[in-house]
């Protein structure tokens, strides 16, 4: 779908005959953008979204503690150069409250030493091979290797490589350890030799393929003259009172249509055809069109009576799962040098943290002035409560000499909740999509399609809907046509 589809589809309207219901299964914020995007193209639909938690949206939760603490469960901030989120927040009134981080500047633990990210940095690679001569964080080997990348020939063979390999292929091994791993690490919790780089580094896998050279297309794009309505915003942002902000306006906008406490068991056709969800409590939903808005594994379960090859193709999508221990201290038992957003740890350097993020000093209202709070993320997802703290103390006792006890601790896991991007990954998608084709009336939507980011998930949402308009297309009446509504056609869906 193009953004001008996206607009259409959240800002146009066309009625339904009253009594047409779509059922979402998944109350995260995949599930609620497509609610409320239906809700406000089709105001007859009947909406319907359950969620076997007993809170809506999913891994996006945020908790102000007693202590007066903001802890994020999940994502603490989004992007604003994938238009998605940004359009959204509008809508529902809350780009008033979004806040730039307090501080920008992070680093690298590396075995020896700390070194801060390359100036600039939006992606996982330098914008420019001056930020990469002007840092500490490579060494001179490093930077006469990166700085050798638009002699590596370009790959015309379109077979598809590891992020490993492309990123070794093109700027040697200590980029991937050093920057790209790093980077990714906390994103796709994947072995880069495992990760697709068309499906996590596509726009630098294109930028190969049109210039021969990611060092030439960045260039390029530093010569070419600035759009007029360019945007200047901020390129990561948060909310004030959390992410969690987000997920809340869009249940407060829904209404009623939330059952929470509600887990679908099975997906099925009735006699006539019509489809039918049944939760574990033994209610039967009837439904015109579904949106299965939940991880992978279960929309595979879900999907194997009706579309059984389909299933399996999303029974292959395996997922990671996250443990991070959140802490505070006295901030006069910190440092005064601590001035840094967070640091993310080498591969090569080891330790037990893959990340560490200074969340009171990253976004503003996040602590009292008196405390400075860490979130430290575990590379063992296993540990039990009890030595993930432990070793998140020693951790950063150690790397920022922090001095006695925390004051504070909180340990947070979140099962199978990031998608493998493996090698294959985008042709797996399409597969999929292809499969699905036959039935527009059954959609999927999540962060293990499109990318795992909030504006991700709400891309995924989107073309998710549009198809299901579509499959409804003969209920609609008026000027608008599902077509004019909604963009070309079901192709729209999920690639």
């Amino acid at each position: 779908m193009t953004h001008a589809s996206a607009d259409r589809v959240q800002t146009l309207r066309t009625r339904l005959r009253p009594g047409k219901r779509v059922l979402i299964v998944g109350a995260g914020i995949s599930g609620l953008s497509a609610a409320y995007l239906l809700k406000q193209s089709c105001p007859e639909a009947e909406l319907c979204v359950i969620d076997r938690a007993p809170r809506a949206g999913g891994v996006i939760q945020s908790e102000r503690t007693r202590e007066g603490l903001l802890l994020e469960t999940g994502p603490d901030s989004l992007v604003t150069w994938k238009p998605e989120a940004m359009s959204l927040l509008g809508q529902l009134g809350l780009d008033q409250r979004t806040v730039v981080g307090a501080e920008r500047r992070s680093w690298v633990k590396l075995r020896d030493r700390f070194a801060p990210m390359p100036d600039g940095l939006q992606g996982t690679l330098p914008p420019s091979p001056s930020a990469v001569l002007r840092g500490s964080l490579f060494s001179y080997a490093g930077k006469l290797r990166m700085a050798c990348e638009p002699c590596v020939p370009a790959r015309r063979d379109g077979l598809e490589e590891s992020v490993q390999d492309f990123v070794t292929r093109r700027f040697g091994a200590e980029a991937l350890d050093r920057l790209v791993a790093p980077l990714l690490g906390g994103i796709y919790a994947c072995d880069p030799a495992e990760l697709s780089a068309r499906a996590v580094l596509g726009s630098y896998v294109a930028q190969e393929h049109e210039y021969g050279s990611i060092a030439r297309a960045m260039a390029h794009q530093r010569r070419a003259p600035r759009q007029p309505g360019a945007s200047t915003r901020p390129p990561v942002i948060s909310l004030d009172d959390g992410m969690a902000l987000l997920t809340s306006r869009l249940c407060e906008e829904l209404g009623g249509v939330l059952q929470l406490g509600t887990a679908a068991a099975q997906l099925s056709r009735d006699r006539r055809g019509q489809l039918r969800v049944t939760t574990e409590r033994g209610h039967s939903l009837a439904a015109d069109a579904v949106i299965l808005a939940c991880p992978p594994g279960e929309a595979s379960r879900l999907l194997r009576p009706l579309a059984p090859e389909a299933a399996s193709e999303l029974g292959a999508i395996d997922s990671s799962s996250v443990l991070h221990v959140q802490l505070a201290w006295p901030a006069d038992a910190c440092p005064s040098a601590l001035k840094a957003s967070g640091y993310v740890v080498a591969p090569s350097a080891g330790g037990a943290l893959k990340a560490c993020t200074f969340s009171s000093r990253k976004w503003p209202n996040r602590a009292p002035s008196s405390q400075i709070t860490f979130r430290c993320f575990m590379r063992d997802t296993e540990l039990d409560d009890a030595h993930a703290v432990h070793l998140a103390v020693s951790s950063l006792q150690s790397d920022l000499q922090l001095s006695a006890a925390p004051s504070f601790v909180h340990v947070t896991r979140l099962p199978a909740v990031l998608p493998r991007y493996r090698v294959g990954h985008l042709e797996r998608v399409q597969r999929i999509a292809s499969l699905l084709a036959a039935t527009p009336e059954i959609q999927l939507a999540g962060n293990a399609y499109l990318g795992p980011g909030i504006p991700d998930c709400i891309r995924s949402a989107q073309r998710a809907v549009a198809p299901i308009l579509h499959a409804l297309r003969e209920q609609c009446h008026g000027h608008c046509s599902a077509r004019e509504l909604c963009g070309t056609g079901t192709e729209d869906s999920l690639v």
